[in-house]
């Protein structure tokens, strides 16, 4: 199941603040009947794969999320991958937006006011993702 990473902060969220889980809190939204007893076939879905990177400020950023930034007349283009953002045409993904950044440009920046991110078709600055 994929979420949009603003659901799934959401869902986490209100799973703090409810002390549900995110299966009984998507049964309360489909309107579906508490489970009474475990079913014997039923079993937690196990990813194998992390949905998520988390940042070092403690963010959750979705893998596969699409990053672009245009420095120096060259357009850069990067991922979120489950280990770090990897950006075409450089080695290694790197452990933050930042480090990404300053690998591109050789200096210091922000990662988060630095990348843009695809939404809907068009690129919008990463930091309204916090």
């Amino acid at each position: 199941m994929e979420l949009d990473q603003d659901v799934a902060r959401e869902l986490m969220r209100l799973e703090r603040l409810t002390k549900k889980t995110a299966s009984e809190l998507l049964r309360d939204l489909l309107e579906m009947a508490p489970r009474d007893t475990p079913r014997s076939d039923a079993a937690p879905v196990a990813l194998n794969k992390k949905t998520v990177f988390r940042t070092r400020d403690g963010f959750e950023l979705r893998v596969g999320l699409k990053l672009w930034k245009r420095f120096n007349e060259k357009e850069w283009h990067a991922e979120v991958m489950e280990d770090g953002i990897a950006v075409a045409g450089l080695k290694t993904p790197f452990s933050s937006l930042s480090a990404a950044a300053n690998a591109i440009t050789k200096g210091s920046n922000n990662g988060w006011s630095w990348w843009k991110y695809q939404d809907g078709g068009k690129w919008r600055p990463l930091d309204r993702l916090r």
